[in-house]
């Protein structure tokens, strides 16, 4: 099958649509930011989009990022309390989460993170004539 194929181009595949955490618009999975609650449960910025764990998606502007960065709106679409884990999540399955809230000192990590990756992306866009 890949004789066949070769030399020749695949199909152009469409890009999965994901919504952000902040403004809820749709946009291309690359064109937003991916934010992960890992296995050990610290909460991650994922520039790749490939790390495992709960993802949420956030636009890279800064209005996005303070809207999606609040500890209630973490909470539940990263499902860190028992609460959003699901009624098919088993306690065993969670454990370390279970109670677990976010501090102020984590949001802000996040927030300088992403807000470091925005003001890059700027410094490298091709200026406008």
């Amino acid at each position: 099958m890949s004789e066949r194929l070769e030399g020749k181009e695949l199909p152009n595949m469409a890009e999965p649509i994901r919504t952000c955490i902040g403004c809820r618009r749709k946009s291309a999975k690359g064109e937003l930011i991916r934010l992960v609650r890992d296995l050990s449960g610290q909460i991650l910025v994922d520039k790749n989009g490939k790390k495992p764990g709960r993802g949420a998606y956030v636009c890279l502007n800064p209005q996005c990022i303070d809207s999606a960065l609040t500890p209630k709106k973490l909470n539940k679409v990263l499902r860190i309390n028992s609460h959003y884990a699901g009624p098919s999540a088993r306690l065993k399955d969670v454990p370390d989460k279970i109670g677990t809230h976010l501090d102020t000192h984590t949001i802000d990590n996040l927030k300088h993170e992403l807000l470091s990756i925005f003001n890059t992306s700027l410094a490298c866009a091709p200026a406008r004539v």
